[in-house]
């Protein structure tokens, strides 16, 4: 706030009260001091929260925008070649280890903000700075399956809150992409009632049973969280999946269709829930026009979303 400040030699400097106030996790200020000072190279002496307070009042906050400015923007983005879109660059994050899944929440909570805001996931523009940089892309979805991803997190977790850890992100991470399936039928009901109807007298085809293209394995597949809510919310529903047949025991008395045409046939709504290559490459807005399907949600985004509204047939994706 004054030229003066920080001008003496303190425990509490500059570099101090900036990180610690872009680091300060969930334990108590004192605590958290406590455990700071001595990790900061600093002497170990008391700082109290009242010392703290007072020296956290002389920096102004376009500290931290100088901050940004230098140390971020400059050495990382300044001489890339991004796309800008009001006047902000279009940036990926390459994560390692567990951080898949990590990865995967806040790329749903970011497609939700655009839900949220009426902008649209675009994929091939973000595809193209992928390609371009060498990094991993987090697409949005219905979730993650498997034996892995939904479990390992959290035996994560568990180890890291032995270990003292702030877990909370990792936590903010597993629960969103248990609650996806269900968001993705919101945004079905939502459209619609949208077009004046209700989901209750609709007929579902539910397209995908695999949690992930191309694979017969249905372990821990979010599209099983969607088929269980869709018995209760529908008229009526089926499934589809060319690499899974017998699903009888997981879905007792729910019809699996031979072929995706018999499903066309049954349907009023769509909801993809595996992007297998089957339906992106058939499922163009002829042919779900054609079986006269009337509305369709993307639960991977697999489909062309302008294409299939051209012909008048209602569209949610996840984050589109």
């Amino acid at each position: 706030q004054s030229v003066s400040d920080f001008t003496r030699s303190r425990i509490l400097d500059f570099q101090a009260i900036a990180v610690l106030l872009m680091t300060k996790g969930n334990k108590s200020l004192q605590l958290s001091l406590n455990m700071f000072i001595p990790k900061f190279g600093r002497p170990k002496s008391s700082v109290s929260k009242v010392a703290y307070s007072k020296a956290s009042r002389k920096l102004k906050h376009t500290a931290f925008i100088e901050l940004n400015q230098e140390a971020v923007i400059k050495t990382m983005y300044e001489d890339g070649d991004y796309q800008n879109w009001h006047g902000h660059n279009w940036a990926q994050q390459k994560d390692k280890d567990i951080s898949g899944t990590r990865t995967m929440a806040l790329a749903s909570t970011l497609y939700d903000v655009l839900n949220g805001v009426s902008l649209e996931y675009r994929g091939p523009l973000i595809q193209s700075k992928v390609d371009q940089f060498g990094l991993s892309l987090a697409k949005p979805g219905i979730g993650p399956g498997g034996h892995c991803i939904p479990e390992d997190i959290h035996y994560v977790i568990k180890r890291a809150r032995q270990g003292g850890v702030d877990t909370r992100l990792l936590e903010d991470a597993a629960d969103l992409n248990d609650k996806m399936p269900q968001y993705a039928l919101h945004r079905l009901a939502e459209m619609v009632r949208d077009a004046g109807e209700e989901i209750s007298t609709l007929r579902v085809a539910l397209l995908g049973l695999a949690y992930k293209p191309e694979i017969a394995d249905i372990r821990r597949s979010p599209s099983f969280e969607v088929a269980h809510n869709l018995v209760r919310y529908t008229k009526s529903f089926v499934v589809h999946d060319p690499f899974t047949k017998n699903v009888h025991d997981q879905l007792p008395g729910v019809k699996h269709m031979e072929s995706l045409e018999d499903a066309l046939e049954y349907a009023d709504i769509i909801f993809i829930g595996t992007a297998h290559h089957l339906y992106i490459n058939q499922l163009n807005a002829d042919m779900l026009a054609k079986y006269h399907v009337r509305f369709v949600l993307d639960g991977r985004n697999a489909l062309d979303k302008t294409a299939i509204e051209a012909v008048g047939i209602s569209y949610r994706g996840i984050g589109r």
